[in-house]
């Protein structure tokens, strides 16, 4: 029960946190860009190992002025890296070979004053602004895609990679960490990672401005064989 004793210590607490949150969203929106820009993905190398099929990719502009805000005020968010291989068909469909999802939980921690990034092969850290969690968020380098047996050694292929940087509610944060902590299967989650559908976050959107944000970006043509000369004489 609350009582009068405790009403000058409640609007301390207030205060602190409204004063740290406000030179949050100070020092972050500082180091935004003026203008909004648009969210760009590119392919920078595609490569083969003795094992796998992998990628460098490339994100600019991840973080808008709106997001930047909304993060600083603690609203979580997920960023999500579709990548697909495709096998190339003329004059047919084409054929879907394999894929990866790489899943980042991103939100602010107000009592520590930092941001806190989840991805879901466990791995958690904790960074000082904005800046950091972009640089390390941005460019994602080495990435395992498919077995590289999965393709045959001939045969066109291309990667599609979609990018998607959402605002999650309450129930989305609950679900979320379930399928980062292995408790729900891929199969069984209910948010649709890039296929939210818009109005499921029309709160959040509404209450802070931060909407998604999407990318997305298709490699050309390459064949397997062309690959493994490439990683031989290197």
């Amino acid at each position: 029960m609350l009582t009068l004793a405790m009403v000058p210590l409640l609007i301390a607490v207030l205060l602190v946190g409204g004063s740290t949150g406000a030179r949050a969203q100070s020092d972050t929106l500082r180091s935004m860009p003026p203008a909004t820009a648009a969210l760009t993905l590119r392919i920078e190398q595609i490569a083969a190992t003795d094992t796998a099929l992998v990628v460098d990719l490339v994100t600019e502009h991840l973080f808008d002025p709106e997001t930047a805000r909304g993060l600083a005020e603690g609203v979580p968010a997920t960023l999500i890296y579709e990548i697909q291989v495709w096998r190339h068909r003329a004059g047919w469909f084409d054929q879907y070979t394999d894929g990866r999802l790489l899943v980042f939980k991103l939100q602010r921690d107000a009592w520590d004053e930092v941001y806190v990034v989840r991805d879901s092969d466990g791995g958690v850290i904790s960074l000082p602004d904005l800046d950091q969690v972009r640089a390390i968020l941005e460019r994602q380098v080495g990435i395992a895609v498919a077995p590289i047996l999965a393709l045959s050694l001939d045969h066109p292929y291309y990667l599609v990679i979609k990018v998607a940087l959402k605002p999650l509610t309450a129930e989305d944060v609950d679900e979320l960490e379930g399928w980062l902590a292995g408790e729900i299967a891929p199969e069984e989650h209910k948010f649709g990672l890039l296929t939210l559908p818009k109005n499921f976050f029309g709160l959040v959107m509404d209450l802070t401005g931060f909407g998604d944000r999407n990318g997305i970006a298709r490699s050309e043509t390459f064949r397997r064989s062309d690959l493994d000369a490439r990683r031989d004489d290197s």
